[in-house]
């Protein structure tokens, strides 16, 4: 790290290993990640490790939190004994090809936003350090990403006069809630300028070299069911046109987002918008149509 600690993280080892002994809430003895999780981090980051997600998209579910969590630590204390799903996400999947099936580690995908708290918790456990300041010294600082933050770092939202209001599919406004407790699952907040700068930096080999990026971050996963092209936390596309993709779409409600960078054209497209759907024009058709530019 930048103050010159290290740490070990092997991607491939299970997840419990790194989530073993943790001080339990209120600090009496220890908690352990449940045997059941017998997934790796790998798994966790390409949605292989069959979590629950929302209980609108898996059975079981993990429901939405409001509370407000410190570390992501103590976030998946919370979660982790919710068992792996028995029916599975068709997030991502085409509507005539439903996701159907048992959920077999590390062949099957399938959506999960709380996966990534896990890999929060993991991050916390190895480096000793709360995953907000982690992101704010490793990343956001050093790389002049001044907008870029956990929005629940504390209980409280700090003021901002450039910050959007959100707003339903009415078009109503909506206040925000308090999603600390997936920090790496739509817990952060950046300006439009700042999302494309950090496109640009993993692009350019700032963030991550070359290699590790290309073989990898970006290094589509291989499943035995018609899960979308996927790799660690990003989509993969191949557009017959342009060539490869690299992509990471968010939403929720008051709230729509995508980075996807033409990777072959050095083409980095930032969106973000202030309401989760929109009936005409989605965020996805607008990049299409910028990416439509690019010279074939």
């Amino acid at each position: 790290m930048r103050d010159g600690a290290t740490f070990h993280l092997d991607l491939d080892r299970p997840t419990l290993i790194y989530l073993t002994d943790i001080p339990s809430t209120g600090g009496k003895g220890t908690m352990s990640l449940p045997a059941f999780h017998a997934h790796t981090v790998r798994q966790l980051l390409s949605h292989t490790g069959c979590v629950a997600d929302y209980p609108d998209k898996t059975v079981p579910g993990i429901a939405d939190r409001t509370t407000h969590y410190a570390t992501a630590m103590s976030a998946v204390r919370d979660i982790w004994n919710v068992g792996l799903v028995t029916k599975m996400s068709d997030a991502g999947f085409p509507e005539d090809a439903p996701n159907d099936g048992a959920c077999i580690m590390g062949k099957t995908w399938s959506y999960s936003t709380p996966a990534f708290i896990f890999v929060a918790a993991v991050l916390e456990s190895v480096t000793g350090r709360a995953i907000h300041r982690l992101l704010q010294e490793e990343i956001f600082a050093p790389h002049g990403l001044s907008s870029m933050r956990m929005k629940y770092a504390a209980s409280t939202l700090p003021p901002n006069d450039n910050r959007a209001s959100l707003y339903d599919d009415d078009n109503k406004k909506v206040d925000p809630a308090n999603n600390s407790w997936r920090a790496f699952g739509g817990g952060m907040e950046t300006d439009v300028v700042d999302l494309a700068r950090f496109g640009w930096k993993v692009l350019d080999g700032w963030i991550l070299s070359p290699e590790a990026r290309d073989n990898r971050l970006w290094r589509r996963v291989d499943t035995i069911d018609p899960g979308p092209d996927y790799a660690l936390g990003w989509g993969v596309p191949h557009d017959t046109d342009r060539g490869r993709i690299a992509e990471h779409p968010g939403m929720s409600t008051g709230g729509r987002s995508l980075l996807r960078i033409y990777r072959d054209h050095g083409l980095v497209i930032a969106i973000l918008s202030n309401r989760k759907n929109h009936p005409v024009d989605d965020v996805v058709t607008l990049a299409e149509r910028i990416g439509d530019r690019v010279p074939r």
